[in-house]
């Protein structure tokens, strides 16, 4: 579908105006458009085309996902970063030691600046994601009740089932049905993917400590699928695919929304303010469109989906006067409970060659420990798997960087020695609610449109240092099964916070005191405001990646939504 012009979409009054066309901004548009609802999706980055990605070019590895050309989205602009949290020493042996990490400069006794990987794009991170397509586990639900951590959501895995079905078929998720760590269930749209050389040796060392490495379910095609080709096992997904064959959001849930006639997407439209009237109710949205004019939007809803660190930044940037701590915040909550995506891994080297470079990059998973369990030493849930990314080893170039500090002769000897021998055992793990993450304004640091940004402030504990060390101890006792013959180092949350999942700084509840939206994602103080995407999650889903459970809870929450517009006017 064409572009609208900006004029009109400012003559309009919208049915619902979506910003964020991400994991719960893009599967909220497919629905509200295929119930016929008019549907405006206003996207801050441009629309990339599958072709522009760099895999086919010389240099491909030395950059990331592409961004825009447009100054103002600029590294500064985006966040910042508190002051590092102060290191217990009694558990330094968490420290990370990996060769290539010396090019984060920080004290040795804080946490490193916080990194917070994102893209903007239509389709949100999806357009550099892996891929991973994950149910929650039933517990991870249910935090408080079963375990008096956290909060527990005021939904249910059963609730969402139906919906993941439907995320499921739209993505054209690949994957085993074959999991007895999840609720049973029907088989996948398309068989799994079979296993690299390396997973396949680390499955072996797994069956050896009594532990199953499995099949990932994947958004990745195994087969055709909807028009689209198979995978080709480049291993790029995180530079972007240009065959079209990950599930990332433009290719999938918004081309159908554009298809149903009902959605219009605008990208390099930046959303900065949501306007209320004097009766409190949410109006419209303030933007700049990419000549930098502002731009008015009308909408009788307005649904947020900016993530859990945009979507806060958002909120508190539209106090006003019926709302002067920030829009829906008279709880004071918005902000709070921050949850990163706690990791930790283990870099082994092999005699021989596992080529593990090749094919996806995170193919397969552990799941034995993703039911949370306090008699590990820490409640959360966790899970491992095999990933070349997640130690920046995809490349002869990355390789390089992440392991080698010699020059010349040596380093080539090094390279030939380690290339191709070399494999990364990663874990996730959840990070339970501290007092010490949230995300606020910064108060000195501007946007290039004046706006505070988004200042992170980040803080781990007892339960987050326990289950990296558990996920740290694991991956050396499977590498050790699996044949290595030398550990060259390791990588953690605990100085280097490194996240591409963020989540709860919008959670959702039934107490307003202590939440900001209801089950359906509607907030307690503005009742045509309405928040979709990763900040809604009182718990982050014992380490399984969270894009198909934000689509599922927004197909859910916009099929209520398209019921409730009559209450609207």
């Amino acid at each position: 579908m064409p572009t609208p012009r900006v004029e009109e979409i400012e003559k309009r009054r919208w049915d619902v105006c979506v910003v964020g066309s991400g994991a719960g901004g893009g599967a909220a548009a497919y629905r509200l458009g295929t119930l016929g609802v008019n549907t405006l999706v206003l996207e801050a980055g441009p629309r990339f085309s599958p072709s522009e990605y760099r895999l086919d070019r010389p240099g491909w590895d030395l950059v990331s996902f592409p961004l825009p050309a447009d100054p103002r989205w600029k590294e500064k602009d985006r966040y910042t970063s508190g002051t590092g949290q102060p290191l217990p020493a009694q558990y330094s042996h968490l420290q990370s030691t990996l060769q290539g990490l010396r090019r984060y400069q920080h004290p040795p006794d804080r946490r490193a600046p916080f990194v917070y990987e994102h893209a903007r794009g239509v389709g949100g991170s999806t357009l550099h994601f892996q891929g991973e397509a994950h149910r929650f586990h039933p517990s991870a639900f249910r935090m408080r009740t079963l375990h008096g951590v956290g909060e527990d959501w005021p939904l249910t895995y059963d609730d969402l089932a139906p919906f993941y079905d439907g995320a499921e078929r739209v993505l054209g998720v690949a994957g085993s049905a074959e999991n007895p760590f999840k609720p049973p269930r029907g088989p996948y749209p398309l068989p799994p993917h079979r296993l690299s050389w390396a997973s396949r040796r680390i499955a072996r060392a797994a069956g050896k400590l009594g532990l199953q490495l499995l099949p990932n379910s994947l958004a990745i095609l195994s087969q055709p699928y909807d028009g689209r080709p198979p995978c080709n096992y480049c291993a790029g997904c995180t530079w972007g695919c240009p065959l079209r064959d990950k599930g990332s959001w433009d290719q999938t849930f918004l081309a159908k929304a554009e298809a149903t006639g009902r959605v219009w997407i605008l990208p390099e439209a930046l959303v900065h303010r949501v306007e209320t009237d004097k009766q409190g109710r949410v109006s419209g949205v303030l933007f700049s469109d990419k000549e930098g004019r502002e731009r008015r939007v009308k909408a009788r809803v307005v649904l947020l989906a900016c993530g859990a660190i945009e979507t806060p930044r958002l909120l508190l940037n539209s106090a006003g006067n019926q709302f002067p701590h920030g829009l829906a915040n008279g709880s004071g909550q918005v902000g709070k409970h921050f949850l990163e995506t706690v990791h930790a891994g283990v870099t082994g080297r092999f005699a021989d060659r596992l080529d593990a470079h090749r094919g996806l990059p995170i193919d397969s998973r552990i799941w034995d420990f993703v039911a949370p369990d306090p008699r590990r030493g820490f409640t959360a849930g966790c899970v491992l798997g095999v990933s070349q990314i997640a130690g920046d080893l995809l490349s002869p170039f990355r390789h390089a960087v992440s392991l080698s500090a010699a020059w010349g002769t040596a380093h080539k000897a090094f390279m030939r020695k380690s290339f191709g021998r070399v494999v990364h055992l990663f874990g996730i793990t959840d990070q339970l609610p501290n007092p010490g993450s949230r995300v606020v304004l910064d108060p000195t640091v501007k946007d290039a449109f004046g706006l505070p940004v988004a200042r992170i402030e980040a803080a781990l504990g007892e339960n987050e240092w326990r289950a990296m060390a558990f996920i740290l101890n694991t991956s050396r006792d499977l590498l050790a099964a699996a044949g290595a013959e030398e550990i060259l180092g390791q990588t953690t949350a605990f100085d280097l916070p490194h996240a591409s999942h963020v989540f709860g700084t919008c959670r959702m509840g039934t107490d307003p005191s202590k939440s900001i939206v209801n089950a359906e994602g509607r907030a307690h103080e503005a009742p045509n405001l309405y928040i979709l995407d990763a900040s809604l999650f009182p718990t982050a889903g014992g380490g399984d990646s969270p894009s198909l459970t934000i689509a599922a809870v927004a197909l859910r929450a916009a099929g209520l939504l398209a019921e409730r517009l009559k209450e609207f006017p």
